[in-house]
């Protein structure tokens, strides 16, 4: 796991402009404008307000839609809708993203009005975003292509055609994820309430139960399905075989599937807190801004040579030749 940290920071150092686009959002949201959905996140925190009478009687429960009102409230004055061209959860870094207070009061603040309107915006930045990532997801495995095979010298199709597949079988997936888990949760929540109704007490320890099992059941999913995105970019797999490709590489490499994403976000963590102590003044500001776009890069990369080393040993990779020819299929 070392080994391919250190292979992968070395290959970014070799390429530093890699760093390009996660530089370029976190300076947009740094000084670009506020697109700002604030309206939507109010009538979202209307829907939570408990009736006066209610409220009498049950002053807990008043209390917690209360908190979780100014909550929403609070993120609705901070959410910039260009955040959204930053899709976290597929690697790509962003100081600003993650700690939005850092842009400081923005130049030109743009509040959308009208709710549809808002969702609209948010969903056509949202895919922006998806293509973004997906190319820089693009240019990392070609990377990752040319730091293992030296000889490789670059696949004859179009990086963005890459993006748009790879954004395109994303979608699919969590389109099957999402409906997996509504097919799963409807009739499981129908039977808690019923239990509910005729045994109140065996209904709250059902439902803890379960909670556990669902928690630990998405942490397997979730361990299992990491590797999903380098086998859509590396080997151009579709849905369904990327989702057995990743299956198999974490169930032979188990452990150490585990520790390269334990030390992946111990340390993106860790140099979190780092970077927020940086970027106290300007020039500590645009230093965390690159140290964080060097660390998150280098991470991503690291987690696609992981991949890509492990896949060969389960003797399924394309041969060799075709690699260096640039044929990734």
């Amino acid at each position: 796991m070392i080994d391919t940290l250190s292979l992968a920071f070395s290959a970014v150092a070799r390429r530093m402009w890699l760093l390009l686009l996660p530089l370029g959002l976190d300076v947009l949201l740094w000084r670009g404008p506020m697109i700002s959905p604030e309206p939507l996140f109010r009538d979202a925190a209307a829907l939570f307000v408990v009736p006066p009478e209610v409220a009498e009687q049950q002053a807990e429960l008043a209390a917690q839609m209360g908190i979780f009102q100014d909550a929403l409230l609070e993120m609705g004055r901070q959410f910039n809708v260009l955040s959204l061209l930053v899709v976290r959860t597929l690697g790509m870094p962003s100081l600003l993203a993650d700690a939005p207070s850092l842009a400081g009061p923005h130049v030109v603040r743009v509040v959308v009005e009208g709710r549809w309107s808002a969702l609209g915006i948010m969903a056509v930045v949202g895919l922006a975003g998806l293509f973004l990532t997906c190319l820089w997801l693009a240019q990392l495995g070609q990377a990752a292509w040319q730091t293992t095979y030296p000889g490789y010298q670059g696949e004859k199709r179009s990086l963005a055609a890459c993006a748009v597949r790879t954004a395109v079988r994303l979608l699919l997936l969590l389109l099957v994820l999402v409906g997996g888990l509504v097919a799963l949760m409807v009739p499981t929540s129908a039977v808690l309430g019923l239990v509910a109704i005729v045994s109140p007490g065996v209904g709250v320890v059902l439902s803890s139960l379960l909670s556990l099992v669902f928690l630990w059941a998405g942490l397997w999913v979730g361990l299992h399905l990491y590797f999903v995105v380098e086998a859509m970019v590396l080997y151009d797999d579709g849905v369904v075989r990327a989702v057995v490709n990743s299956f198999r590489v974490v169930r032979k490499h188990f452990w150490s599937s585990l520790g390269l994403i334990l030390l992946i976000v111990l340390i993106g963590q860790g140099f979190h807190f780092i970077w927020l102590r940086l970027a106290s003044t300007l020039p500590g500001l645009l230093v965390a801004m690159a140290g964080n776009a060097f660390l998150g890069t280098g991470l991503t990369l690291a987690a696609f040579l992981f991949y890509q080393e492990r896949f060969r040993r389960l003797a399924v990779s394309p041969p060799i030749h075709a690699i260096i020819e640039g044929k990734w299929k």
